[in-house]
Parts: C-alpha cells; structure tokens; sequence
C-alpha cells in the first residue's frame, strides 16, 4: 500500500507552471507564426499564459516582430526571454531585453542564457563551446541582476552543457531539455538519474524551458498523437512532482505543413499548422477545465493535507494531490508504463489495473474525471471514503468535494463588547456584530461591518436568550432579535427584592456595577446583567429581569426566585428554595443537609442539569407530589430536589460529583 500525506500543491500553481515555446521571430517569415492572431486564441484555449521566444530577432522584420510581442504582452502573457544560440553579443541582447521591458512593464518572466550548445556551437570573448557559455551565462547573469528594469526577474542557466545547476553568479535556475527518446515515458527524464547532456537534474530550482514529443512517427523522438497526448500529461505531471517550477512543452503549433511527414522538425506542435489543435491540446484544454481554481486566494493559500492511501498501484504508477482554494482535493493518478513500441511505430495497449484510492474519511460526493477523454466527470460518486479505478495508460483526476466553510461558533450567552477594539459577538446566525467609533454619534452597532444607523451613543452590547441587547448612555436598553430585526425597548437589567410583606427595594438596576448588602443578602454585581447573590437567613421573593447570568447560592431562610432568561446557576441552602428559571439553560446544585429545593420549570431539552453530591447517590429514591411531578430525595436529612412537571428523572442525568 502507498501512502500519502505530503501536503498538496495548489491546483492553480501547477496549472500555471505550463509554459509553451513560441516562435514569432519565424512568423515574419510567413508561417504559422504569422497569425498573432491565432496564437493568442491558441494560448486561451490551453489556458497557458508563459511563453519562451527568443529576444533578439534573426533577420528582418523586426517592427512586425515587435508589434507581435507587445500584442502578447498586453494579452497577459508572461515571456521567458532566451538570447538564442548564436547571440553573443550581450549589449545587443540586453538592449533589446531593455527595450520590450520599457514598451510592456511586467511582461518579463525570465531570461534565458543560450540555447543548447551542443547542438548550436557557441562563442564569446575568443572562447568556444562550453567555457564561452559559462563566460556569457555570467555576464548575463550580472547584467540582469543590475538592470533596474529587471528588478525581481530570475535567471535561467542555458542548456546542452554537461553543468546546468544554478551555482551563485551563474543561474537563479537550473534548465535542462527533456526530450524522451523512442517513445519512452518521460518520468526517468526529470528523475534524478537524469544524466543526459542536458544536465542533471535536482540540484536546486529548477525549470525546463523544452520538453515533448513529436507527433511523426517517422521520427526517432516521434509517436502517434495519441500516444502525445498521453505522455505529454505525464509529462506536466512529472515535471511537478520532482520540483520544477516550470515546464515549457515544445512547441505551440506545427510550423510549416508538411502533408508526406518528410520533416519531423515540423511536426512539435500542440496544434496543427492549419491552428486545428491535435489531441494532446484538447488534453491540456481539459486538465485546465478540470483543475481550474478561479478563487480570489487560488495561488496564494495554504494548501492542506489528506491523508489518502493506494492499493494496487502498478510499478510505474504515480500520484499527485492537488487542492483548490475551496478545499477541494484533486488526486492525480498516472501509469508510465510504455505505450509505444518504436520498432513498430505503433501504440502498446496496456492491461487495466484496479487501483484503489482510500480517501481517509467520508465525502459526500466524489468526482472522476479523465482529461484524455473530456471535462465532465467520467464517474461521480455520493457517500464514499474510497475510490476505484480501472488504471490504463492515460492520467485520471479524483477529485473530492469542497471543504464544508465552517459555520461561525456563536457567542455564549451574556457575552458582552463595550469598546470598539472588542471582538466580535456571533449571534445564532452566525453574523458578527462589533461597535464602531463615529464622531458625531459616539459608539455604533454594526453587523457583518455594516453599520447600524439606528443605533448611536452605545456603552455595551450582549447577547442575550437568543437576542442582542444594548445600552445606551441614557441608561436605556433595546433587543433586536436578528440583524434585521427592529430594536425594541426592554426594561434594564435589574433585581426586584420584596422582604416579608410589605418592603420592597431594587438592589440593582441598569448599570449599576458594586456590591450590596441588604438584610443579609450580597448582591455583587460584576458588570451589567451580571450578578452573585449570596441569600442570608431572611425570607424573600427576589425577580430577576434581564440580567444575562445570575449565580445564587441559598441561605436559611426561605426565598422564592423568578428568572426571566439568562444563564444562571443555582445552589441550595438550608432554607426551603423555590425557584423558576426561565428560558435559559440553568444549573442546580444540592449538597448534603440542604433544605428542599423546588424547581417550577427544569427541562433537559434546554440544557438544565442537576448536580448532587455523589456520596447521596446510594440514598436516591423518587416519589410522585400527585400532580405530575417527582421529588428526589436522599434520606429523612435531605429532602432533596422537586422537578415540577416532571414525571421522573434517570439517575443517569443526574451529575454526582
């Protein structure tokens, strides 16, 4: 079994690591260059947006050849700029790289060091071969790196040299040209077995500025245009998974035609001469439809990682895994096992392989898409963690559902901001509500960032039983039931205390922020809405409005307590408690020799709960008050809890600590 869990590489990143060679130096010569025209329409059908031409042009023309580069340019293309294989004249080649950066500002993706040099001698300063490339490549280098008009722009070593690493004064990128021979897949060739004239590769950054296949089978390097399309996507593949930043295929378009196939030079393209694009251009039209992330933070966020596994991957099998902007997971799974047999020009036909992907969890839906064979999905799945394949010679895509956004965590109740530097309150919605600072209208309510025009000159705002409340300077306070929702004005917060008959005082209200004593009671009040009450050996009824949380604890005497929301808590004492909680999720304590504790409206459904002193556990027992409710008691010295309107409650659902 493989696994893997290596982090994944953004979709729209390995989309944009294509690049294509053009040749519009050669189009002022007539051929299938001479259309800009159908270059750029090409280009937008593949979805490619990085070029390598040559910068300085060869013979005449050179307003057209200019004309054609701007046109690019202001199309959005990105240009790798190679001096060619016989300009040795580095102020001639540098003004003209100076000269296309001053007419197209950013056009400039690199610049490139001479062109395979094994095949086009090359000299420079009385030197030849490979030492007169290395003495250019470094004054290139040089060159590049003080020109203030290509400030950032990287430097690609040249090629067909026997040392394409990027050393320090030499390269900011290592550059080979892997050309598969005979039909060979292309997975050796950007191995690090690579030994080619070409260079060896993984010794740093590294691109290739040439790579692909010949689509006349009369070539050495040649294969059916089948067969081009399939190694090619191999190919893009490959170059990602072992590290290469770029991969220019070779080239865009058939330069000339050539109907007998009497010149294999003229048969590179992704598109025919007649601009008609061969298979392996639908292909790359169909993995960018695909792998397409047209997200706002497409190239910049922080991929993920899925921890898949592989079972049944056949020896020359590979994976990739990709991830769009949305969570979505894209699994690339490729066999390069040969598909062409050069002594008989003619494609191998491959065994399937059932392939299975363990997707490392559950998605409801899951898509499998096969470039080779259109955009739309081949297969789509509901409900699975894994995924089968019938693996032959062509690249497939499984690609996951998005990531579900994660819904916003709300605010527990009584959670209160007074400034505008608070964080924010999430209402049940999800909506963030936050206080901001205008001049003329003090603080202001705004919701998701967008301010409450209604509300002015506010000291504090929190959630309360579901809803939002506020106060004002002027003491006065407003609901609103959802950002929409008009305010309504409530009573403030305030705890209405009648001792025995007839005297009656409010300890606390609005503001207020103290403590209070009063016939042997505390009131601590913390903050608006929020208060501890410590209840003497006095009889009362206390009412509590408004208030976002409320923690009492009984005393000996007698008390009656309503509550009309909030989340409280509430522990007995010696003297008889009655208690009414409201509409807020409230917890009761009772410890041992506490007096009878009777709640009117406890309910598991919103969140109550009972906590008893565990070494009562063993002394529980239930009797029926005859009117639909239980008292559990715990021997003749405890009374215990009565659950008004509940007819029992399960030891289980009662906490003994």
């Amino acid at each position: 079994m493989a696994a893997n869990t290596l982090t994944a590489v953004r979709d729209e990143s390995f989309l944009n690591s294509f690049g294509v060679n053009i040749h519009l130096q050669s189009g002022v010569d007539g051929n299938a260059y001479t259309s800009v025209t159908n270059v750029l329409s090409d280009l937008a059908y593949l979805g490619i947006t990085n070029v390598r031409d040559a910068i300085y042009p060869v013979g005449t023309g050179q307003a057209t050849f200019d004309a054609a580069y701007t046109a690019l340019a202001k199309a959005g293309i990105k240009f790798d700029l190679c001096v060619g294989s016989s300009n040795s004249d580095l102020t001639a080649a540098m003004a003209g790289i100076d000269a296309f950066a001053k007419a197209d500002p950013g056009a400039i993706a690199a610049v490139e060091g001479p062109n395979e040099i094994n095949y086009f001698p090359f000299t420079y300063n009385g030197q030849t071969g490979q030492p007169a490339a290395i003495a250019f490549q470094t004054a290139l280098y040089n060159a590049v790196h003080s020109d203030p008009l290509l400030a950032g722009v990287p430097v690609y070593d040249f090629t067909g040299g026997s040392t394409n690493e990027p050393v320090s004064g030499l390269a900011d990128y290592a550059n080979i040209h892997p050309y598969p021979a005979n039909g060979d897949q292309p997975a050796w060739y950007f191995g690090a077995n690579n030994t080619s004239d070409y260079g060896a590769a993984n010794l740093g950054p590294e691109v290739a500025t040439e790579a692909g296949y010949n689509s006349d089978t009369n070539a050495t390097s040649g294969v059916s245009p089948d067969a081009q399309a399939k190694m090619t996507l191999n190919e893009l593949l490959d170059a990602t998974q072992d590290g290469f930043s770029q991969i220019y295929l070779y080239e865009l378009l058939d330069e000339n035609a050539d109907p007998n196939n009497t010149n294999s030079d003229q048969h590179w393209g992704l598109f025919n001469n007649d601009n008609s694009p061969k298979p392996v251009a639908v292909a790359i039209h169909n993995l960018e439809a695909i792998l397409k992330d047209p997200g706002a933070v497409a190239t910049t966020f922080t991929p993920g990682v899925l921890p898949y596994t592989v079972t049944g991957l056949p020896w020359a099998g590979h994976t990739m895994l990709l991830e769009k902007s949305t969570g979505a997971f894209d699994i690339a799974v490729w066999n390069e096992q040969p598909i062409w047999d050069p002594a008989t020009q003619t494609e191998i036909t491959i065994a399937p392989t059932s392939v299975v992907v363990n997707l490392g969890s559950t998605f409801a839906k899951v898509e499998v898409f096969a470039p080779l064979q259109g955009s739309a999905p081949i297969e789509t799945l509901t409900n699975v963690s894994s995924v089968t394949l019938s693996l032959v010679d062509q690249p497939l895509i499984i690609e996951t559902e998005p990531a579900a956004p994660a819904k916003p965590i709300p605010s527990p109740n009584g959670t209160r901001i007074t400034s505008a530097a608070a964080k924010p309150i999430i209402d049940k919605a999800g909506n963030a509500w936050t206080l901001v600072q205008s001049a003329s209208s003090g603080l202001q309510i705004a919701v998701n960032g967008v301010v409450d025009g209604v509300t002015s000159n506010v000291v504090l705002l929190e959630t309360l039983n579901g809803s939002i409340v506020q106060e004002n300077t002027s003491g006065n306070w407003y609901s609103e039931p959802g950002k929409t929702g008009p305010w309504t004005q409530i009573a403030p917060p305030a705890i209405d205390i009648t001792y025995g008959r007839h005297a009656r005082t409010a300890d606390v209200s609005g503001a207020t922020v103290g403590t209070t004593s009063a016939a042997g009671d505390t009131f601590v009040i913390s903050a608006p809405g929020v208060a501890q009450v410590t209840l003497g050996g006095t009889a009362q009824t206390l009412t509590f409005t408004g208030l976002s949380s409320a923690a009492v604890t009984g005393g000996k005497g007698a008390a009656t307590i309503g509550v009309d929301g909030g989340t409280n808590s509430f522990i007995a004492g010696t003297g008889a408690l009655t208690i009414t909680g409201g509409v807020g999720a409230d917890a009761y304590t009772y410890h041992a020799g506490d007096g009878l504790m009777t709640v009117a409206d406890f309910a598991l459904a919103k969140g109550d709960s009972l906590t008893v002193d565990k070494a009562l556990q063993g002394s529980l027992a239930e009797t029926s008050d005859g009117n639909g409710g239980v008292i559990v008691s715990f021997g003749a010295n405890d009374p215990g809890v009565h659950l008004v309107g509940v007819s029992t409650i399960a030891a289980s659902h009662i906490h003994f600590v």
